[in-house]
């Protein structure tokens, strides 16, 4: 079976740290996005918002990514969306998210598939070598409960030049963190035009 290179990225990497004062209240896609905007308003927690040197930080990992030589891409709007794409083979996974998606307990169900556990649902395959998370600062750690069966490297920075030709690249916008919703991810990273995120 071959491995296959695969990059995946979460815009909601790109709301730090603001992203953290809310997190704890996302329902994430178990909810309507207007649920999760009722949640926000009634708890008055502060609108989505980016921060431009983490959007600059995800343009330089695509424009190095372009230089290679683009791969196949695919557009979600929850990141679990990712495995309808994932077939066959195994992976070496890089994710740049806000998020490590391989369990939270407490937050979901491990036997129910969403944005929270994709990881999980791969690993339970035996479909992962190794899965890179970039992750913020402020991100949650994996909860020393949860049991891996795969390599697992965490770090907040990555030199884009150091990272390896991708056979295969997912992007999502997460709107519940986000609050973006039929916007292209891909005229973010292509252009740099992220006003109305």
């Amino acid at each position: 079976m071959s491995t296959l290179s695969i990059l995946s990225i979460d815009l909601d990497y790109a709301y730090s740290p603001v992203i953290s004062s809310y997190d704890d209240f996302v329902e994430g896609s178990r909810i309507s996005l207007q649920e999760q905007k009722e949640i926000f308003t009634t708890k008055h927690l502060p609108a989505p918002k980016i921060n431009p040197a983490k959007i600059q930080y995800l343009q330089s990992i695509w424009q190095q990514v372009n230089a290679m030589g683009r791969p196949q891409i695919a557009e979600g709007i929850h990141h679990h969306e990712i495995i309808q794409h994932l077939h066959g083979s195994k992976f070496r996974i890089v994710n740049v998210d806000h998020h490590h998606d391989i369990l939270y307990p407490g937050w979901h169900e491990p036997s129910v598939l969403d944005e929270g556990n994709w990881v999980h649902w791969l690993a339970q395959q035996q479909k992962i070598e190794q899965y890179t998370w970039i992750r913020n600062t402020d991100s949650e750690d994996l909860d020393a409960t949860v049991s891996i069966n795969f390599p697992f490297i965490e770090t907040e920075f990555i030199l884009p030049t150091e990272l390896p030709l991708f056979d295969f690249i997912f992007l999502c916008s997460s709107p519940h963190w986000t609050g973006v919703t039929s916007n292209s991810i891909l005229q973010y990273l292509e252009t740099g035009t992220h006003d109305h995120l």
